[in-house]
């Protein structure tokens, strides 16, 4: 019985949980090998969809390389972490939020500290469970 009172605890919070979708692409490259801008939106949005989350905004950085801090969506949506507004942060895979391990460790510190969650959709990484 308190089992199924814990899992119906878990669902209820999944659900209630405010999303952000960020998406990034740098190149003409990425935009034609399947990580346009319009396909990471796509599937972002229906697999937050199939699992019940609330999504919050979407964030998109076109025209941005990840081992930047500086673009302008990636900002907005920090200041959004900061101001409480997001539990978690759907990507499609880990190098659409950093490819350098120094910028990765700033974006975990302030989703840290405001108890965010991220998920990779393509990729096994989730921060709300051991398996990060």
């Amino acid at each position: 019985m308190q089992n199924n009172i814990n899992n119906n605890m878990n669902d209820f919070k999944k659900k209630a949980e405010e999303v952000a979708l960020y998406i990034r692409v740098s190149t003409e490259e990425q935009a034609l090998n399947g990580d346009s801008l319009r396909t990471q939106r796509e599937e972002l949005t229906k697999y937050a969809l199939a699992n019940g989350f609330h999504i919050y905004n979407i964030y998109e950085d076109d025209g941005f390389s990840a081992t930047n801090l500086n673009r302008p969506a990636l900002q907005k949506m920090l200041k959004d972490v900061r101001q409480n507004k997001i539990n978690r942060i759907l990507i499609t895979k880990l190098d659409r939020l950093s490819r350098g391990v120094r910028n990765y460790y700033k974006i975990l510190d302030t989703l840290d500290e405001h108890e965010v969650f991220w998920q990779t959709i393509f990729e096994k990484y989730d921060s709300s469970t051991a398996n990060r």
